[in-house]
């Protein structure tokens, strides 16, 4: 068994063959139930990604939202096996200087134009609507909440929002509402990214951050290659960020037998000392499209203040800082998506990388099981030797408060 908790597993065999089963996994249960229902009404990996992101900006702002960034690897499948190896590409929109705007919303709109199924509308609507009318307070902002909340004890309008009226923080279940972040949503929804380069949401973009208008006009997402490592008859697809070191980290070890490899990552040291609290997500649609992301405020509810008007946090700068993975694999031999991962830190001491690296070894090569810190979100999809069976698990790490579920 994985060493990430709430593991569920499907195996489907239909009459006519093979039933496709998708995995949805994430670090707050929100995001989750909204990209099982994405995929449900027919959208992609890439739309449902987007789509949680966008929810994780409303129900997790301690470590998500629209003034911070992140990265995602995703693997688009080629419509004939025979035809190709499909697209694997690495979409980079960290926060990594000081004067630049957040990526955020330019990096989850530009993998969901490429690659996403749906209206652009209809990626939005679920992160609005939970803002506008209530999400309940999930675990894992109650935990950050308890954890992080004197990180904006100097911000009046995050306090109204986040802590009740005695001063102490919201707890689990509580209900939630945010209207300037429901109002920015629904600008959002109605003309793209380009609500936060001209009109006026950007003009108080510019002003919370400082920037001028030029700025919010530069690009803030890069598309690249990602980086492949071959692992036994199928390749690995890690995320081309210089600053985390999780490709090196796996061929460190996949070649140690058992015990040395399970000795060599408990004694890995953090490749990214002093890290903000990041989130992970996962998903595998039913045509083998699969998306792996991390996201990141910069720090704990970001810089701590919010922007004016506009209901979220500035974020922080910070690059790769926490960010373990993300990771794909997949065996072109038969166009087939098996692997997709990402890792996050939980606290400023956290090994994001080696985390997942150690969930990596025990799921694909059966090592035992991990002894470093940091979460993990993975979806994990085999097919049984001889036969026309697909077995998936959606795994959400023991150390957080997710959930992954599996439909078809």
């Amino acid at each position: 068994m994985s060493a990430c908790g709430g593991s569920t597993k499907t195996n489907i065999l239909g009459a006519g063959g093979l039933i496709q089963p998708f995995g949805v996994v994430s670090a707050e249960p929100h995001a989750t139930l909204v990209g099982r229902d994405i995929l449900a009404a027919g959208g992609s990996a890439a739309d449902a990604a987007a789509a949680m992101a966008l929810v994780m900006a409303v129900t997790l702002p301690s470590r998500a939202g629209l003034g911070g960034g992140g990265v995602c690897e995703l693997y688009n499948p080629p419509k004939d096996a025979r035809a190709g190896n499909g697209t694997t590409v690495t979409i980079d929109f960290l926060s990594r200087d000081k004067g630049a705007a957040p990526g955020f919303l330019a990096g989850i709109a530009a993998m969901q134009a490429r690659y996403g199924h749906l209206r652009w509308e209809q990626i939005v609507v679920p992160a609005e609507t939970l803002a506008r009318e209530s999400a309940t307070v999930s675990r894992a902002l109650a935990h950050d909440l308890a954890a992080y909340g004197q990180a904006f004890a100097a911000d009046p309008e995050a306090r109204r929002l986040f802590a009740r009226p005695d001063g102490s923080m919201l707890a689990e279940g509580d209900p939630m509402v945010q209207p300037q972040l429901a109002s920015t949503l629904a600008a959002i929804r109605q003309r793209g990214v380009d609500a936060v380069r001209s009109g006026p949401l950007a003009d108080r973009m510019a002003a919370a951050f400082a920037l001028d208008s030029a700025a919010l006009r530069r690009p803030q997402v890069a598309l690249r290659d990602s980086v492949a490592v071959p692992f036994a008859h199928d390749m690995l697809y890690f995320a081309d960020l210089t600053d985390t070191g999780t490709a090196a980290a796996w061929n460190a070890v996949a070649d140690l037998g058992d015990e040395a490899r399970a000795a060599a990552l408990a004694k890995a040291p953090a490749s990214q000392p002093a890290a903000p609290p990041t989130t992970a997500l996962a998903v595998v649609d039913g045509f083998e499209q699969g998306v792996s992301c991390v996201l990141s405020a910069g720090g704990p509810f970001g810089s701590g203040r919010m922007a004016q008007g506009l209901g979220f946090f500035i974020g922080r700068a910070t690059g790769a800082a926490g960010v373990g993975g993300p990771v794909i694999e997949v065996n072109h031999n038969v166009g087939r998506l098996h692997f997709a991962g990402a890792g996050a830190a939980n606290a400023p001491t956290d090994h994001a990388d080696t985390a997942l690296v150690a969930e990596m070894a025990h799921d694909l090569l059966e090592a035992p099981a991990r002894s470093v810190s940091g979460a993990t979100e993975i979806i994990d999809c085999h097919r049984e030797d001889g036969k026309n069976l697909k077995l998936c698990q959606a795994m959400t790490d023991k150390q957080g408060f997710g959930l992954g579920v599996l439909g078809h």
